[in-house]
């Protein structure tokens, strides 16, 4: 396991650099972003082993209070860009293995201009001690009937075939995550298109 979990921080460490390179450079209007909405609710209703909501429960922010395995985390993720955005949501648990929470199923991670993307997440520790884990939303710009950008092949146990020659940004992406897949002869001509990567760390305390 101890293994595992160094392969999972230097691939993370080797994310973090890539996220910095493509970092969109510029001026941007305030408010103009693609917003989330990050929140939680006591005691998710129906999950087995839970207790059932009381008439006290609701929305809180995160960081107000310590988050439990039976509360459920909830995100609201909106653009509010004038350009479409391609929206990929990673999930970084306590051994640091990435998952994919959006898209799934072959949707369409397109957000136009003010829509939004509801997603939620019940939470869990089984683990006897309080843990540390993360959620990655990822999103790039996008132009009219271009094709989606879907990062999603950065989860592990994803496919990370790309075909023999990926440019751009999923090129200077698979790199960080597949360093041993990346040919040589890779070319890194192609100027990466950029990426904004929102972090929200997550708390989760033992049963």
């Amino acid at each position: 396991r101890l293994a595992a979990f160094l392969t999972g921080f230097a691939k993370r460490a080797r994310l973090l650099q890539a996220f910095a390179q493509t970092k969109p450079k510029g001026f941007a209007l305030p408010g103009a972003e693609l917003s989330v909405d990050a929140h939680f609710t006591d005691l998710a209703p129906g999950v087995s082993g839970c207790p059932a909501p009381s008439p006290q429960d609701g929305r809180a922010p995160l960081g107000t209070t310590p988050l439990g395995p039976c509360d459920a985390l909830y995100l609201g993720i909106t653009n509010r860009l004038s350009a479409p955005q391609d929206v990929t949501v990673l999930y970084v648990d306590a051994d640091l293995l990435i998952h994919t929470l959006w898209p799934r199923g072959g949707v369409s991670n397109r957000l136009a201009f003010g829509e939004t993307l509801p997603l939620a997440l019940q939470l869990s520790n089984d683990s006897g001690r309080e843990i540390a884990e993360e959620i990655l939303v990822l999103s790039v710009s996008a132009k009219d009937n271009a094709a989606r950008s879907d990062l999603s092949f950065l989860a592990d146990g994803q496919s990370r075939n790309l075909g023999a020659t990926p440019g751009g940004l999923q090129a200077v992406l698979q790199r960080a995550v597949a360093p041993d897949q990346v040919s040589r002869a890779f070319s890194f001509k192609k100027k990466p298109a950029p990426l904004t990567v929102k972090h929200i760390s997550i708390r989760i305390s033992a049963k």
